[in-house]
Order: structure tokens, then C-alpha cells, then sequence
């Protein structure tokens, strides 16, 4: 039974956008792309929100505020991330049950540091576009989709930045109370 993928962005388009260049193969920047969309579109967007610009993207019905999310802000942010996740394959090989490393007759392949520099610069860029996204979504009124998740759906992210460090002045009290609640003492 073959599966349809839909990717939300053309290969053609993240080439264009970055500067990948036109020699990649559409085959191994496919999967890239749609690996970029299931780790950082659908938790943004959640599943309901995701699901219909998906369907509306498969049946070319993307208009209104849809294409405005799909176009100014998904695409942005998925481009970079595609990017961030094809980088690696840019440079190894996989055929007959082996994994080479590339290099072209007078190129020279990247050190692990220059290729680490690349990823974290794309992730980056796909960060800042999260984040804009995340603002964007959380300002509209007109997305029903954004909040009508029910378990085992997955709810959007709000949170695009952390380092594990806690900044909420209730945290402190609130962890006291669940944990006083579960050794069963007075709150």
C-alpha cells in the first residue's frame, strides 16, 4: 500500500532558498524535508492545524489565512530546517551496505566542525522563523484548528527557546505544592 507524501515545500523551493545549489537529488532531499516537517512543523502547529494545511495542500484548496501560514511562515521555517537535516547526508554515502564519505575529483570534503557550523547556523534560521510562526499563530483568532486537539493528539508548542533554565516566579511553589499533595501533606 503506497503512503502519499505531501511536503509543504518543493525541493526545487529549498534549493532555491539555500545555498544547497541545484546538483542535490530530489530523492535525498525529500525525505529531509518531510523529517524537518514531522520534528518542528507539526509540534509547532499541532495535530489538527497541521492536518488541514496538509489536506488543503494535497487538494490545492490553500487560500486565506492558511496560505498566509503556509507561505509566510511555515515555508521560511521548513526551508531551514530541511536544510539543517539534509547536511549530513550531504556528505556520506550509502549504496551496496556500506557508508562513504563524498568528495568530488577536486573538492575536498568538510571537516566535522565546518559541517557542525552549517547545521547550527540552519537551525538557527529555522528557530528565529519558529518562533515568528509561534507568535504569528498565537495573535490569530481565525484558526480554529490551532486549538481543538484532544488527546492523542498532539497540542502545538508555545515554547520555542529553552536552556532548562526555569524563569517563573510560581514554579518554585507550584513544584511544592504537587510534591505536597503527593506525600500527602497539608498545602
Amino acid at each position: 500500500m503506497a503512503t502519499k507524501l505531501t511536503l509543504f515545500v518543493s525541493p526545487d523551493y529549498v534549493k532555491q532558498a539555500t545555498p544547497m545549489g541545484r546538483t542535490v537529488d530530489d530523492d535525498v532531499l525529500a525525505p529531509a524535508i518531510l523529517n524537518a516537517q514531522e520534528r518542528h512543523i507539526l509540534p509547532t502547529l499541532g495535530t489538527d492545524l497541521y492536518n488541514r494545511v496538509k489536506k488543503d495542500i494535497e487538494n490545492d484548496q490553500l487560500a486565506g489565512t492558511y496560505a498566509t501560514l503556509n507561505n509566510d511562515y511555515i515555508i521560511p521555517c521548513l526551508v531551514q530546517y530541511a536544510f539543517s537535516e539534509v547536511i549530513p547526508h550531504l556528505r556520506s554515502v550509502v549504496a551496496h551496505n556500506s557508508v562513504t564519505t563524498a568528495s568530488g575529483e577536486q573538492a575536498s570534503p568538510a571537516s566535522e566542525s565546518d559541517v557542525r557550523q552549517l547545521i547550527h547556523r540552519a537551525d538557527s534560521l529555522g528557530a528565529f522563523h519558529k518562533e515568528r510562526m509561534m507568535d504569528w499563530l498565537c495573535s490569530r483568532t481565525d484558526l480554529p484548528e490551532y486549538t481543538s486537539n484532544v488527546y492523542p493528539d498532539l497540542n502545538p508548542t508555545r515554547r520555542n527557546y529553552s536552556q532548562g533554565l526555569n524563569l517563573d516566579p510560581n514554579y518554585e511553589s507550584q513544584t511544592y505544592a504537587i510534591a505536597k499533595q503527593l506525600l500527602g501533606l497539608k498545602t
